[in-house]
Formats: C-alpha cells, sequence, structure tokens
C-alpha cells in the first residue's frame, strides 16, 4: 500500500467517524429537546394553559422539522465518506502484498452482487432496520404528535368558556 493510500484511507476514516458522531449527537440533542417540550407542553395542559400548548405544540414542530433537516445533512455527509471508503476499498483490493498488520487495521467489506456492502447492507432483506430508518420514522411521529398536540390546545382554548357570574370557580 503506497502512502497515498494509507493517506487516503485515514481521511475516509476520519470523515466518516466524523460525520457519524455528529449524527449521533444531533440525534442525541433532538432527543433532549423533544423530551423538554413534551414535558413542558404536559405541564401546562394540566395547567388548562391551552394557548400556551399550542405555542409549544407549533415550536415542538418546527423544532422537529429542523433536527430532521440537519439529520438529513448529515446522512448525505455520512454516505460521501462511503463512496471514498468504497474507492478506497477497490484500491486497497488490487494492493498485490500485504503484511499481517495491514490486513488487521484495513476494514475488508464482503461483496454483494459486486457494489460495496458498506454503502448496500439493507438490499434485498424482508425487514429492513436501520438508524436511518428508525431516526426518520421517530421525526415522522413526533411531527404528527406535534399537529396533534396544536390542533387540540387550539380546539380546548376556543372550546372553553368562562363560567357564569355567580358560579365559583377553582
Amino acid at each position: 500500500m503506497t502512502d497515498n493510500e494509507k493517506i487516503l484511507l485515514d481521511h475516509g476514516l476520519e470523515l466518516f467517524k466524523m460525520h457519524a458522531k455528529q449524527r449521533m449527537d444531533g440525534f442525541r440533542h433532538y432527543l433532549i429537546a423533544t423530551a423538554i417540550f413534551f414535558a413542558a407542553l404536559a405541564q401546562m395542559w394540566t395547567k388548562g394553559e391551552y394557548a400556551i400548548c399550542a405555542v409549544l405544540s407549533a415550536l415542538l414542530f418546527i423544532i422537529n422539522l429542523g433536527f430532521y433537516v440537519l439529520d438529513r445533512r448529515a446522512l448525505e455527509l455520512v454516505h460521501h465518506s462511503e463512496e471514498l471508503l468504497a474507492v478506497v476499498h477497490q484500491k486497497l483490493k488490487e494492493a498485490v502484498t500485504w503484511t499481517e498488520e495491514e490486513k488487521n487495521k484495513i476494514l475488508f467489506l464482503e461483496e454483494s452482487n459486486n457494489e460495496s456492502y458498506l454503502i448496500n447492507c439493507n438490499r434485498g432483506r424482508f425487514l429492513q432496520i436501520s438508524y436511518r430508518s428508525v431516526f426518520w420514522k421517530l421525526f415522522h411521529i413526533m411531527g404528527v404528535l406535534a399537529i396533534i398536540c396544536f390542533i387540540f390546545s387550539i380546539w380546548h382554548s376556543f372550546g372553553t368558556t368562562p363560567a357564569p357570574p355567580g358560579i365559583p370557580t377553582n
């Protein structure tokens, strides 16, 4: 393996690690932000502050949408890193001599239909479960929940009528 190939491999691996870590950190922050907003939403709902619930629901939807867009961008960067690693993998497969130490350090990918296993790992499976599918399904579920909370908050805020005069309120 030439020095240029080693540099390319190290660069590809570092890019992949960095972008994958960014994606996981972003999702962790999303979960924290969502939990905080849902806790505040539940607290305001129990107090009967439906107008505040509507605002929190709208903000939750906007935050959900923002994190969804950020996750798509992070995934795109991860795929670029995978493509670089696939090119390096092909060059490394063509190398003639390997020392045992180099073989242990290099991630060899299995082949599936003459394409990189790293890029096409879910092709042909009945139940495709991946971080991407779980993240995106969760983004969609939380977005729908935020919309439902918004609708119910608006409905309750307009649906409540003040008590008639002379009837005490709690």
